[in-house]
């Protein structure tokens, strides 16, 4: 896992707060992702894709 210490966001509740992130690396790919959300009744998460471009 990675954790990101929250200095600045769009969502100011986050501000301060640690957010906690699982990572893969698919050959030059890293996803970065949520663990499972609930949210009105189904499981969500949420993932960004880093890509190098060579």
């Amino acid at each position: 896992t990675v954790t990101h210490h929250v200095r600045g966001a769009s969502y100011p509740n986050w501000i301060g707060s640690d957010q906690l992130r699982h990572f893969k690396f698919d050959g030059s790919r890293l996803l970065l992702s949520t663990p499972p959300l609930v949210s009105g009744g189904q499981s969500l998460e949420y993932v960004a894709l880093w890509e190098r471009i060579s």
